[in-house]
């Protein structure tokens, strides 16, 4: 006597009958800890993310943490320039911070630059002290979308936004 199938038996379909799901890009994950290094490990994040411009790159930051940039990597820019498809930020719920460190004896330079290939996403991070004539904190050169956006020096902004009028 065959006792009847319980629904989490049912025999997969044949391989004939699967059909594959739309191909997606590959995502790459790198997690960049706190630790004493940790500005030249997001530097070698975003490098690595840029040699590869066909996939998609997420830079996770700890929360909490501070990437305190002491001198530029090279030019005016703190950090290397993003050339490829990254996003950087932290899970929550507290924003990880990278900034210009505040000390008299540190060069003045913006702390990121967009370049006109390279496509950046900035999720749960603060980026602030930032020292240049113009983007400060990030300088893009191509189509930008800022969004849930709270200047709070607005020394760079061009033009002026309301939040820092007056």
């Amino acid at each position: 006597m065959n006792e009847p199938r319980r629904p989490t038996e049912n025999p997969r379909p044949p391989p004939e009958r699967v059909t594959p799901g739309p191909a997606r890009a590959a995502e790459h994950v790198v997690r960049v800890p706190c630790v004493a290094d940790r500005v030249e490990l997001l530097n070698r994040a975003i490098h690595t993310a840029n040699e590869d411009p066909g996939t998609s790159w997420s830079i996770v930051l700890q929360p909490g943490c501070a990437y305190t940039v002491a001198q530029p990597y090279g030019g005016v820019n703190g950090l290397e320039a993003v050339t490829g498809n990254i996003r950087i930020g932290s899970p929550g719920p507290e924003t990880a911070v990278v900034d210009r460190s505040p000390s008299v004896d540190t060069a003045a330079f913006r702390i990121l630059e967009v370049e006109q290939r390279g496509r950046l996403v900035i999720d749960r991070l603060t980026i602030r002290n930032g020292a240049t004539g113009s983007g400060g904190g990030v300088l893009t050169t191509t189509d930008t979308l800022i969004t849930a956006n709270t200047p709070d020096d607005c020394a760079g902004s061009r033009p002026p936004v309301p939040h820092c009028a007056g």
